[in-house]
């Protein structure tokens, strides 16, 4: 049986949801093992999307009410600094850029997975095995803890479902998974550095953050 998002009319958009995040949750290895490579993208990663992007959102908001008091700290020290980060650039541009930086992650497992042939469920099953995986990202709606809780789970879901879609070597699958994670954690740090050199350079003079 397909999941009860994909299974919308029955129940009704807001029970499918939160009944697919349960299902996810309550038992992973039975849910990837029951999911068709060949369903709908579509639904998939529109539920991706409700998962991660408001959480995400939430937490740009806080970041940028953070750096706010830090901005009110450092005006008033005795060497005062000036600059300023656009609430945008939390708030709406960080979110798109953390989900697309997720998908872009997805894209690159299943390249290495396709070149050392072992990409049986597909590009639709490495899609709509990341998408439900993101189930745990719910939890990114909790103070402090809740997003590091959200995105360890989310890795480890994606390890088994990937597993599971395309039936691959443990071995192999962890090579492909680790490669694309280290390669993006890189070129998200040079293009944070990048971006706030461009934005406010005098951040880069803090004490401390060279």
């Amino acid at each position: 049986m397909p999941p009860a998002w994909e299974r919308i009319g029955d129940d009704g958009p807001l029970t499918a949801f939160f009944g697919t995040i349960l299902d996810v949750l309550r038992a992973p290895i039975r849910f990837f093992e029951e999911l068709q490579p060949a369903g709908p993208v579509a639904a998939v990663i529109g539920f991706w999307l409700l998962t991660t992007l408001p959480p995400m959102v939430i937490s740009g908001v806080s970041a940028y009410a953070f750096l706010q008091e830090m901005i009110e700290i450092l005006v008033t020290a005795p060497e005062p600094m000036t600059f300023t980060i656009p609430w945008w650039a939390f708030v709406i541009v960080a979110p798109l850029l953390q989900f697309t930086s997720l998908l872009a992650d997805l894209c690159a497992v299943h390249v290495l997975l396709k070149m050392m042939g072992h990409a049986r469920g597909g590009w639709r099953g490495t899609f709509r095995a990341g998408g439900y995986a993101s189930a745990p990202a719910i939890f990114g709606y909790l103070p402090y803890v809740g997003a590091m809780i959200g995105g360890l789970w989310m890795g480890i879901l994606q390890f088994v479902a990937l597993k599971r879609i395309h039936q691959a070597p443990t071995g192999i699958l962890l090579l492909a998974y680790l490669l694309p994670v280290v390669a993006i954690l890189i070129v998200a740090a040079a293009t944070v550095v990048i971006a706030i050199s461009l934005i406010s350079p005098d951040l880069l003079t803090i004490p401390g953050f060279r």
